[in-house]
């Protein structure tokens, strides 16, 4: 059975699309620019292939190749809308069209690419094409004010689209006769890294209530993640796309990109970022979202503070913020559950607890047992050696290793011992919950604090349940249905986190953030040293000794495996860390390279 469970980390992972071929570089992959094409996506497709070839080189040393992209696009914006040109030395393409409400949806598409052999597909000129086909398909009269912003030098930490929010607010300057200006600012949507797989929201931040939520999701087409909408929440300092600025200043702004079954595209920042990883039906997708978002009732006053309005997972239903900090409450406050005294009937005589003698016993198991599930599934993916997968997972498995350790050992206690184990159980999860609480990071705790009520529903049926020898088999089912209870509630619990960052992406992204890098080598020391401490404490467990002798040498293989792998893999293997990953040059400097670089 507990193989069976070892194979859930890898069979739980979603499947993961391996890099596309090399492109085409800036020659034009149809063998036309500009010609006949069946579908929206197909045309939208087609035209950023006209656009890479027209504009050429852009990178941040290519002055040059970002005029010819201004022109290319100032020659395609339709009639009706007005333009102009902000100065400085990164401006940014400015084109608006009047709509019945002075209130304005500003949307935005940066024209620069990250390196001048970097043709920047997805990154950013299929934005640029999407944003165009809207434009020709708004209808004569939209209820907002519709602005086009076409920035530069996003790049090399979001340069255009900072100098133009600070012309608007601390300058107090209007562009296009008027129609654009901070006070008839309504919604910000920046359009950047779209290509392929699934339009999504990120940058849901303190502006975004629960209203503003159910506007988004009824439009349909994009699912907003819930790590994505609670790092925007509690972290907007990361946001790293041209709407940044304008949600620093308080201004409701949002990003569009989109996530294939691998997460960001894998040619994200390298030259095969070409017209060839761009899926039409996304492109489609975003193009029809976007002209739906053109064409509704403005949103109104963003929200004064962060509102915990969430969006569920897998579906388009807006839990409201006062609900999601009842449910937080109420799990934080199940954790002393397990811990109350209880009474029990005479028959039901519990003998007294020995908790510092077994204590010890369950650490031993829960260093042995629970890395066993993720241990497996880390040396089950070993079989993908050569793909990009193999490279991407090899740190990420160790770290789940790890917490598969840490939690697993929880739910192999010793016979009889159910109420103390699920106590015992409640500690690591409320001290996770309340270090996220004391981090400032509420939504990420909710999913953490969760459980708590499971465990403190199973510890009062444990309660209920007769422990004496002379138990009746209906009490013997009893306490199998309390040990069958607490495993369902405990199980995602002990898993998510490592079934998480067995996700390929889910390491990609955090290490793009820079929120593995410090983590990383302390939990390498844990995944060493801490199980083989565990596995020297005296313990009785509840399982055969031949049977607990084979699943200890089995764990201890598995997770030597996995050690090995993680050391012997090259860091510049997996997404976001390889060698051909381009980062953009200051414009301050030359020689360095710019430590805040946008999407």
């Amino acid at each position: 059975m507990w193989f069976v469970l070892s194979l859930l980390p890898a069979l739980a992972a979603p499947g993961f699309a391996e890099p596309g071929p090399e492109g085409a570089g800036f020659g034009d992959p149809f063998g036309r620019c500009g010609g006949p094409a069946e579908g929206l996506g197909e045309k939208i497709r087609r035209e950023t292939a006209c656009l890479v070839k027209q504009a050429g080189p852009r990178g941040p040393m290519d002055p040059e190749g970002r005029q010819r992209m201004f022109a290319a696009v100032h020659e395609r914006i339709p009639a009706g809308f007005l333009t102009e040109l902000s100065p400085g030395p990164y401006p940014t393409l400015i084109a608006c069209r009047p709509g019945k409400r002075e209130e304005t949806l500003l949307l935005l598409a940066h024209v620069d690419a990250v390196a001048h052999d970097v043709a920047g597909a997805a990154d950013n000129a299929a934005s640029i094409a999407s944003l165009l086909a809207t434009a020709r398909r708004l209808p004569e009269q939209t209820e907002q004010t519709i602005c086009l912003a076409f920035p530069d030098g996003e790049e090399i930490g979001l340069v255009g689209s900072r100098a133009l929010a600070r012309s608007l607010f601390d300058e107090e300057r209007s562009y296009a006769q008027g129609l654009l200006r901070a006070a008839s600012l309504d919604l910000v949507v920046s359009l950047d890294l779209i290509g392929e797989g699934q339009v999504t929201w990120n940058g849901l931040g303190p502006a975004w209530d629960a209203e503003g939520l159910r506007t988004l999701t009824s439009l349909g087409r994009a699912s907003v993640p819930w790590v994505y909408r609670a790092l925007s929440l509690h972290r907007p300092d990361m946001e790293r796309s041209d709407h940044s600025p304008f949600a620093r200043r308080g201004v409701r702004a949002a990003h569009l990109m989109s996530r294939g079954r691998s997460g960001v595209t894998w040619a994200y920042h390298t030259p095969r970022d070409d017209v060839e990883v761009l899926n039409p039906s996304t492109l489609e997708a975003a193009a029809e979202l976007i002209l739906d978002l053109s064409t509704t009732e403005p949103l109104g006053p963003p929200a004064r503070r962060g509102e915990l309005a969430i969006v569920t997972p897998w579906t388009h239903l807006v839990i409201p913020g006062w609900l999601s900090w009842l449910w937080l409450v109420l799990a934080m406050g199940s954790a002393v559950v397990p811990w109350l005294p209880t009474r029990r009937h005479a028959s039901q005589a519990e003998p007294p607890s020995r908790w510092p003698r077994n204590l010890l016993p369950w650490l031993r198991a829960l260093g042995w047992l629970l890395a066993l599930p993720v241990a497996a599934g880390a040396g089950l993916s070993l079989a993908a050696l050569g793909r990009p997968l193999e490279g991407a997972l090899a740190s990420p498995a160790l770290v789940a290793a790890w917490i598969g350790a840490l939690s697993l050992a929880l739910w192999w206690p010793r016979r009889g011992d159910d109420r103390q184990r699920l106590a015992l159980a409640t500690i690591p999860t409320a001290l996770t919950a309340a270090s996220l609480l004391t981090l400032g990071l509420p939504l990420l705790a909710l999913p953490v604090a969760t459980p708590l009520i499971g465990l403190a529903i199973a510890s009062r049926a444990a309660h209920d349940a007769p422990v004496s020898p002379t138990a009746t088999p209906g009490s013997r089912a009893g306490r199998a249905a309390t040990s069958l209870a607490a495993l369902l509630f405990a199980a995602p619990l002990s898993l998510w986190p490592a079934l998480y960052l067995l996700r390929g992406d889910a390491y990609r992204e955090l290490s793009f953030h820079g929120l593995m890098q410090g983590v990383l080598p302390l939990v390498l020391l844990f995944a060493l040293l801490g199980p083989a401490a565990l596995a020297w404490l005296p313990s009785r467990p509840p399982l055969p000794r031949p049977f607990c002798s084979s699943l200890r040498i089995a764990h201890a293989l598995l997770l030597a495996m996995t050690i090995f792998w993680s050391w012997s893999s090259s860091p510049w293997q997996p997404p976001f860390e390889e060698r051909e990953v381009r980062f953009p040059i200051s414009p301050r400097t030359s020689s360095t390279l710019q430590p805040e670089p946008g999407r």
